[in-house]
């Protein structure tokens, strides 16, 4: 009997795992199968390697990629071609980013229920949210120089534009592509992939945190003589500012001033406000992760603090992620998770106060106005731009230069963040990229 017994309980037991591991399989088809079915060897949706099934668009409707005589084409001017690469992707599933392999199960029409049984009767179409004009726009005023264009709408996080370079032409791929110099790192998208040093981007975090915890901030003032001395090192600024209040320093990007300021917050409270900030924090762009960046708490009263403060040192910080911080500032300090699909709901959650974003949005709005000048966006926006510039020091090469901000206006609500690599000192290069796509977000 108890022979009986503990049979049937062996039983009950492996038909229990069974139906676990059936349920498990089952989530896990429902979760996955579109990843699954688009492998390259599937014959229903490859052929010879290349994704023949699913339409890309823009969110105009802008055809960006096509299967024709099956043959996959993208889109028909090769600039568009080009800004468009590393959100619409190849058709080998080189960039990892690229819409053909990030949401290959919705282009191939592939259905938990039907599975691919209508893959090819219905070609399915991929809408998303970036814009053909305002990517060909940050495209071409990068240039020659290499780096990422981001831009979103704030209140909803439909992404604008998310351009990387180096990049190439998809329907006419160099036979040199792996062996090239020139395009290295072609495949990545630098706008989720990358961390770079933010330079004096940086202060804005810095000036955030001081605004929570630093006693009457707006009384103290800061002498710069060109230079400072903290333990023992040299500090140097590129300017002789004199005595500045936080507002004057931050438009004039005094490292005087905000190497004593670090010095005040301290080194535990920066990297608080930095990860608060979601800065040292990986999240997703529908199911895309962007790279978080890094911060170290170095120790009290140390030129390494000084420096992290004002954004040198072991500092990185993806575009994407500064850009997201630049949407909550004009969002009353509420961040909106950028989106690329154009069905798809975005959420959100509070970085700062509301009071500390509108102080915030006062100091980003009076730099333009009094350093980087009006005159250099659209006229439309005159009084509405507010932002910081940033210069990435290396060792061995000339300086990347950063441009980030948003529009503080609720009929234009774009965030956006530029880095052109080696492109040297000061807000230059960066900010008239970063000009050119606003121009054609209002143009548009």
């Amino acid at each position: 009997m108890h022979k009986i017994r503990r049979r049937a309980l062996i039983a009950v037991a492996l038909v229990l795992i069974l139906c676990a591991g059936l349920a498990w399989y089952i989530a896990l088809y429902i979760r996955d199968g579109g990843m699954w079915v688009s492998l390259p060897s599937n014959r229903h949706l490859y052929q010879n390697g290349e994704l023949i099934l699913g339409t890309v668009t823009d969110r105009d409707g802008v055809v960006l990629a096509e299967t024709v005589d099956g043959m996959r084409e993208y889109a028909e001017d090769e600039t568009v071609r080009r800004a468009m690469l590393h959100i619409v992707g190849d058709t080998q599933g080189k960039i990892g980013t690229g819409a053909q392999t990030k949401f290959s199960g919705e282009l191939s029409g592939f259905s938990p229920v039907s599975g691919l049984f209508f893959a090819g009767k219905n070609d399915s179409a991929l809408k998303l949210t970036v814009d053909a004009d305002i990517s060909r726009a940050a495209y071409e005023a990068l240039g020659d120089y290499n780096g990422a264009v981001i831009a979103y709408n704030y209140k909803t996080g439909a992404l604008l534009c998310a351009v990387s370079k180096p990049g190439y032409d998809p329907e006419n791929v160099p036979a040199d592509i792996e062996t090239n110099a020139a395009y290295s790192g072609a495949y990545l998208n630098r706008c989720f992939g990358a961390a770079y040093t933010p330079g004096s981007t940086m202060k804005v975090v810095t000036a955030a945190a001081a605004i929570e915890t630093v006693p009457e901030l707006f009384d103290l003032t800061f002498t710069c003589s060109g230079s400072t001395v903290v333990g023992g090192q040299k500090i140097n600024c590129m300017n002789t500012h004199g005595t500045i209040g936080l507002e004057t320093a931050l438009a004039k990007s005094c490292n005087v001033a905000f190497a004593d300021l670090s010095l005040l917050v301290g080194g535990e409270t920066l990297s608080k406000y930095f990860h608060q900030f979601g800065l040292d924090t990986a999240f997703e762009i529908d199911g895309i992760r962007v790279t978080p960046g890094s911060f170290t708490a170095y120790e009290d009263g140390t030129a390494e603090l000084a420096w992290s403060g004002i954004g040198q040192s072991t500092d990185l910080v993806s575009p994407a992620a500064m850009m997201r911080l630049m949407g909550a500032i004009a969002n009353d300090g509420v961040a909106v998770t950028p989106r690329l699909q154009s069905d798809t709901k975005s959420s959100s959650e509070r970085l700062m106060s509301a009071e500390t974003a509108q102080t915030l949005t006062r100091l980003m709005r009076h730099a333009v106005a009094t350093v980087y000048g009006d005159g250099s966006f659209p006229p439309a926006l005159a009084g509405k731009v507010c932002a910081k510039s940033g210069t990435a020091q290396l060792d061995d090469a000339a300086s990347h230069s950063w441009f980030v901000g948003f529009v503080d206006d609720e009929n234009c609500p774009c965030a956006f963040a530029v880095v052109a690599e080696n492109a040297g000192a000061g807000s230059g290069v960066a900010k008239t990229v970063a000009a050119a796509v606003l121009r054609a977000v209002v143009s548009d």
